[in-house]
């Protein structure tokens, strides 16, 4: 439970809340199903509770991020109890794609982070509530910059390096529209099905997936340099055509380029 986002599969996120939270009197107990009908996602700036939630203790301190799975009841083991009095924030949403069923947390998150938990809530609380682009954008850049806080997949690719190659492979041909399975499979010394099951169990993502986000992440560097325009971001990004770039990125970040440079880039 060290890491958030494991075997996480983004899309189709929708926003339904974003609430402001500040716990009681140390001492203080509460027993609830909560609003477990949705995933949440929460930051802990001050304070400190210590949580029980389906046999699993948690301890929800100040700098950490914490994710719930979404429950089909309300009939859960679920209870908290207030450490140290503090405030955060909580975040309510659904996802297209199955997340994890099991809690995740994330220590230590540091001041960019915990900005964006804010201007999430900035956001939302100025009115923006029905999957604005700003919203969204907010929403898809909180959770980028957590991704890249609990060092995304790389924790994965220290501890198997017989990927080594293949993931060099993926960096050298970020601008290739797909990589070719065969030659990273050559590289990697291994038949290409037994690659393609080999990677997956070892990133819990396939290939194309995870070259994906390579790709993303990519793209969105080239994006923050307000010097560039969409188009040109584009072309260094290897697409020939803007509007499949601006339907690849929407379909990974739920918001077009030029919304997600308009609001978020703007504003770092």
């Amino acid at each position: 439970m060290d890491k958030l986002f494991r075997g996480w599969q983004w899309g189709g996120m929708t926003l339904h809340n974003v609430v402001s939270v500040k716990t009681g009197r140390a001492g203080a107990r509460g027993r609830s199903g909560g609003n477990t009908r949705s995933y949440q996602l929460g930051v802990k700036f001050t304070g400190r509770s210590q949580m029980y939630y389906r046999g699993v203790n948690i301890d929800f301190k100040s700098g950490t991020a914490l994710y719930l799975p979404k429950e089909r009841t309300e009939d859960i083991d679920y209870s908290t109890v207030t450490v140290e009095q503090g405030s955060g924030v909580c975040i309510f949403f659904d996802s297209e794609l199955e997340l994890p069923r099991e809690p995740q947390l994330l220590e230590n998150i540091g001041g960019e982070c915990e900005n964006a938990f804010l201007r999430l809530l900035n956001v939302y609380s100025e009115g923006d509530r029905q999957g604005s682009p700003e919203l969204m954008a907010a929403f898809y850049g909180l959770l980028s910059t957590l991704f890249r806080k609990s060092g995304g997949d790389g924790e994965r690719a220290r501890r198997d390096d017989r990927f080594d190659g293949a993931l060099d492979y993926m960096r050298r041909h970020i601008c290739d529209a797909y990589p070719d399975m065969g030659r990273m499979a050559d590289i990697a010394g291994m038949s290409e099905k037994y690659f393609r099951d080999s990677f997956k169990a070892a990133f819990e993502v396939s290939p194309l997936r995870y070259f994906h986000r390579m790709k993303i992440e990519h793209i969105k560097l080239l994006i923050a340099d307000l010097s560039l325009s969409v188009a040109e971001v584009a072309r260094r990004s290897g697409f020939s055509d803007p509007n499949y770039f601006s339907r690849f990125f929407k379909k990974h970040l739920g918001v077009s380029p030029g919304e997600y440079r308009n609001y978020y880039c703007k504003r770092i």
